[in-house]
């Protein structure tokens, strides 16, 4: 084994060209997890991305492809496992949902702490956050209220990784058993119209939300509403997409009608009550979520008479859990029926305080501004995206004393952080919070502190 660990760090050169003139195994030791959860090693300068190896584990792989500065290959053997590779959750390696199942739990928290860590250091430039001890999901298993599932030749699933190919899960144990009844129901008669399954499960009352997305403008839904109800949806709603070329879930920004049931199912967070209708957007792991919305408001110290913007809002969970210590919050979304399920949210909590517009946050913030809002703490959570440079300005002509910034993505929440330092805000508080068990998706809070004018 030395041997083969010798050969590795001495003849990193001689192994890689062999390569490139004939295909053949390499020997790497994996040292990092890339984004999308692959194992990461070096081999003369070049990082090899190699899916199912985890940092600690010396492999066999073979590269399937080169690019300038890196490659990629498919491990073909482990030569020394990692000390923290367990056995994985699931035996369906088709799927791909979870890369870091084999990974052990406390170090994929570890991992994901680096990766914030490392994200605002090295593209942001930003070494001096304090940070807060991880939040993990308790449990970590069944993890994910929310799932998506295509529909594609018989089949009602998964999509596998890097295909459209369904992978049916029989035995999941990330999703709740309530989504494993509506698969078992729309399975037993598939109708040909249907693309796609959008599933919600309320963490506080257990009720169900099925999204059926449809590939005709006006199907005959009355054979799988009967199934679906017979197996506990409380609510169903169609979504018509006719578009092929798009995944076969896909209801992003797409009316939904309810076609039977509720138009709400309740969720709860932070003492807080919240009605969600189909297409709201609210976090798929709820008891993650809030811790999540506590820590931000403790960033915050929202104590009492405050001005709080929350940009991004949504169904308002955080504004109106803020609202309960400021004196004045104002919610901004894009969603026309998020902002409603806000407005109701407050109607529900007897919030007075809270008031929510509807629009781009980017511009609403600087429609408020220009009208007199001098917010003391503006909480950000924005897509995957990130802020806009426009935001971004807009919040700092606004001047608050704090900024709260939420992200799903570290590289570009440290791409923002950049900015706003280079305006005056400096390094608060950070924490990163496992919405996503065994995946490499990592959802981070911070604070930012203004330093200067």
């Amino acid at each position: 084994m030395d041997d083969i660990m010798e050969a590795i760090s001495r003849e990193p050169s001689e192994i890689l060209k062999a390569i490139s003139r004939e295909p053949g195994e390499i020997l790497i030791e994996i040292t990092d997890i890339g984004s999308e959860g692959e194992g990461i090693g070096r081999l003369d300068g070049l990082a090899v991305f190699v899916p199912g190896g985890f940092p600690g584990d010396a492999v066999r792989a073979r590269i399937t492809s080169r690019r300038s500065g890196f490659a990629r290959a498919e491990m073909t053997g482990i030569v020394r496992p990692s000390a923290d590779r367990v056995p994985p959750i699931c035996a369906n390696a088709r799927c791909g949902g979870c890369p870091l199942s084999g990974f052990s739990y406390s170090a994929q928290l570890r991992f994901k702490r680096k990766r914030a860590a490392d994200a605002l250091v090295r593209i942001g430039g930003a070494d001096g956050f304090v940070w807060d001890e991880t939040a993990p999901s308790e449990p970590d298993l069944p993890c994910r209220w929310k799932a998506s599932f295509g529909v594609s030749r018989g089949r009602v699933g998964f999509a596998a990784r890097g295909s459209r190919d369904i992978v049916e899960p029989a035995d999941c144990p990330v999703i709740q058993p309530a989504h494993h009844a509506v698969l078992e129901a729309v399975r037993a008669d598939i109708p040909g119209w249907l693309r796609g399954l959008i599933v919600r499960v309320s963490s506080v009352s257990g009720e169900t939300s099925v999204t059926l997305v449809s590939r005709e403008a006006d199907p005959d839904a009355s054979a799988v509403v009967s199934a679906l109800s017979a197996a506990g949806a409380s609510q169903i709603a169609l979504a018509v997409n006719a578009d092929e070329s798009s995944p076969a879930n896909a209801a992003e920004g797409l009316p939904r009608r309810v076609i039977y049931g509720r138009n709400y199912i309740t969720e709860r967070i932070g003492g807080v009550t919240l009605k969600l209708s189909p297409a709201s957007f609210f976090q798929v792991n709820p008891p993650v979520a809030r811790k999540l919305h506590a820590k931000a408001l403790e960033f915050a110290g929202v104590s009492g008479g405050e001005t709080v913007v929350d940009a991004y809002c949504g169904v308002g969970a955080l504004a109106l859990m803020a609202a309960r210590r400021a004196g004045r919050v104002v919610g901004l979304e894009l969603s026309p029926e998020a902002v409603a399920n806000a407005r109701l949210g407050a109607r529900i909590n007897k919030t007075a305080n809270a008031e929510f517009v509807a629009g781009p946050a980017e511009r609403t913030l600087g429609i408020l501004a220009g009208k007199g809002l001098r917010p003391d703490v503006i909480f950000a959570d924005p897509p995957r995206r990130g802020l806009s440079a426009e935001f971004i300005g807009a919040a700092a002509e606004a001047s608050p004393a704090r900024v709260i910034y939420i992200s799903c993505d570290p590289a570009t929440m440290a791409r923002d952080v950049k900015r706003f330092t280079a305006l005056g805000y400096a390094p608060g508080r950070a924490a990163v919070f496992d919405m996503f068990p065994h995946t490499s998706e990592t959802e981070t809070a911070l604070s930012l502190l203004k330093v200067r004018p």
